[in-house]
């Protein structure tokens, strides 16, 4: 007997939220034998609650935004057992979902729900934190947090770009100094970037990063116009470290945005936390 609990959250909503919760509820009473959708406000209360609320499920099914996938994840991962994740994406960008081969679209989401492929996907933990895709420090990293809600809600996507004119040219310095595989890295940067995925910002970053590999890829973007956001986009691109792990020697900000969270973190390590979740998802992904 398959048990599903999902968990949906009110305030990450695009499109008729009726609608939605509709549709996903008729799609998804079809697959499971118990089925049970709950509409979340409060996340911190939720995730208090988390053990309890997922006690004798087997699939959680997220549906909000990447922000909602995140806070949700890192109360899991302390979970010794845990269900197998479903995600339906109802935020703007949807980066976190591409690894799962889920997009903004949520009749694909509930496709993949249906067909009921699983992967095992891997974290990245700093200190007692967790996240799936993308953790960054300095320029531009604050912008998913900062950005107006009621803006996302009018423009989408755009109200991000908007924002992040704003940092294209206010200097920003990040000084570091960092062990990566055994070698040293002591410099400035204008922003840092961890990806365990290949899209950050709705933009395909690297087309052959993966979140099943065991690895994270570490971009210490180089002084240039724009704070170097153009060494993403344009020839030579910056070029990733890629690694497992690594140890903070020294760094001027604590101030991180993971997953487009803001935390403030004082850990000296980055680690990867391999086949940490098992996830639904498209079919060329494999456990």
């Amino acid at each position: 007997m398959k048990r599903a609990i999902c968990l949906c959250a009110s305030k990450s909503r695009k499109g008729n939220s009726q609608r939605i919760d509709n549709l996903i509820r008729h799609r998804l009473n079809k697959v499971f034998d118990v089925f049970e959708f709950v509409k979340i406000g409060d996340i911190n209360k939720t995730i208090d609650n988390l053990s309890i609320l997922i006690n004798g499920y087997d699939y959680l099914i997220i549906c909000g935004g990447d922000g909602t996938f995140n806070h949700i994840v890192n109360a899991l991962a302390r979970i010794d057992k845990k269900p197998i994740l479903g995600y339906i994406n109802t935020g703007t960008i949807c980066d976190c979902g591409y690894s799962f081969g889920v997009n903004g679209s949520i009749n694909k989401a509930l496709k993949i729900i249906e067909n009921q492929y699983t992967g095992r996907f891997d974290l990245i933990k700093i200190g007692d934190k967790y996240f799936t895709y993308m953790g960054a420090i300095g320029a531009f990293s604050s912008i998913s947090y900062q950005t107006s809600r009621i803006a996302l809600r009018i423009i989408g996507r755009l109200a991000y770009y908007l924002k992040a004119l704003k940092f294209v040219f206010k200097k920003n310095k990040v000084t570091y100094s960092l062990t990566i595989n055994g070698i040293n890295y002591d410099g400035t940067s204008p922003f840092i970037l961890l990806l365990n995925g290949n899209r950050v910002g709705g933009f395909k970053i690297n087309k052959n990063s993966s979140s099943q590999d065991g690895y994270f890829e570490v971009y210490l973007t180089k002084n240039g116009i724009f704070n170097g956001l153009l060494s993403y986009f344009v020839f030579p691109k910056i070029k990733p470290i890629k690694t497992n792990k690594v140890i903070i020697n020294s760094l001027s900000s604590s101030a991180w945005c993971l997953d487009g969270e803001q935390y403030e973190l004082s850990s000296n390590v980055i680690e990867i936390d391999k086949n940490k979740l098992e996830v639904l998802c498209n079919k060329p992904f494999s456990k």
